[in-house]
């Protein structure tokens, strides 16, 4: 954000001064700053909540930059609540209530009151292997339903040869199990923009969903739609593979990757890369890391731990810190570093997408 200061500067008129010009010179006086947002956990998962900003250290080029304020931001801390104001109580209303489902937003962004966990899960055509595997995740599922708050929206996506919604923004998290199964097993899901869908079927273009031809443009159409909610998102993607594998092995990003982070990171959506396939770090694809490091989020192994893959992310997510820092304007093209001086397991927290991008 960019605050500007406006000097006034008067010409003090010497007493008989002949044919001078009154004006008035004004100078500007920029001073930016930057809010960013960081989580930092300890090693079973859990955030670190009681931080100061003299518990983190900010670098750009070697030179410390002063960190204006550090907040705490508790994202469970938000009341579910119908349009009209009134407390929703999950315990005594029907799942099919319309008012469980987030309303479609209007121009501005929408603040729904909760947490907005998204579940894309990569299919692989022809790969009865793999399907297995993400159907023996069915359990674990649970998991994840038990892990979210009352409070919490819960949406639910699959990418085979196109995107699909098979749950929309809803906090009815009975549902999440069924919308599961149906994505795994390659149902058709809820049509995009033909009036008939909530709020996420509404936003995204059924014919842009067609031009969507691989996981990266399909992630880019959800990153556009969650940009109309505020607050920060999670999409927790269970895949196995993103970008171009070359004869030789090799994995590069396709040219919509670019794209796909930058609207993720329109929508304050970190990604956590849940890897459905591998079981050793040795062999890991570095476009999966690459992506949860992009926007903020991690990359775990789901198949080394199946049970606390699913609780681990929700912990990670119940909140985060707002740093707000001077940028520096000796520099062309700062490149930050920060440290925590806690002892900690690991630091979420984005990454640059261009060089005018001045983030992480």
């Amino acid at each position: 954000m960019t605050y500007r200061l406006t000097c006034l500067s008067l010409l003090i008129f010497m007493p008989f001064a002949t044919a001078q010009v009154d004006r008035d010179v004004q100078e500007q006086i920029e001073v930016k700053r930057m809010l960013v947002d960081v989580r930092v956990i300890d090693k079973n998962g859990d955030p670190i909540t009681d931080l100061t900003k003299s518990d983190f250290e900010l670098k750009s080029r070697g030179k410390t930059l002063e960190i204006i304020s550090c907040n705490w931001i508790d994202d469970r801390m938000q009341t579910a609540r119908e349009p009209g104001g009134e407390i929703i109580d999950l315990a005594t209303n029907d799942a099919d209530d319309e008012r469980f489902w987030a309303p479609i937003p209007p121009g501005n962004k929408q603040e729904l009151g909760g947490r907005i966990v998204v579940l894309l899960v990569q299919k692989s055509l022809g790969d009865i292997r793999y399907t297995g595997v993400l159907k023996s995740m069915t359990p674990h599922i649970r998991d994840l339903m038990g892990s979210l708050e009352p409070s919490d929206y819960i949406a639910v996506f699959s990418y085979d040869y196109k995107l699909k919604l098979h749950l929309d923004l809803t906090r009815a998290h009975p549902y999440l199990e069924k919308a599961y199964t149906e994505a795994v097993t390659g149902a058709d899901g809820i049509p995009f923009g033909n009036g008939r869908g909530r709020n996420l079927a509404e936003l995204i273009d059924r014919y842009k969903v067609e031009d969507a031809v691989n996981i990266e443009m399909g992630m880019k159409l959800i990153g556009k739609a969650l940009e109309r909610f505020a607050g920060t998102k999670s999409l927790i993607f269970m895949g196995y593979r993103m970008g171009r594998q070359y004869s030789s092995g090799r994995m590069d990003k396709r040219p919509a990757y670019v794209e796909a982070i930058q609207a993720l990171q329109d929508s304050h959506t970190a990604v956590y890369a849940l890897d459905m396939v591998r079981s050793s770090y040795t062999n890991a694809p570095s476009m999966l890391k690459q992506i949860a490091r992009d926007t903020g989020g991690f990359y775990r192994m789901a198949r080394r731990s199946p049970t606390s893959v699913f609780p681990r992310v929700m912990r990670a997510v119940q909140g985060h810190y707002q740093l707000v820092f001077r940028i520096p304007e000796d520099q062309n093209k700062p490149r930050y570093i920060l440290k925590v001086n806690r002892k900690h397991e690991e630091i979420l927290v984005r990454k640059p997408i261009n060089e005018q991008d001045y983030t992480f």
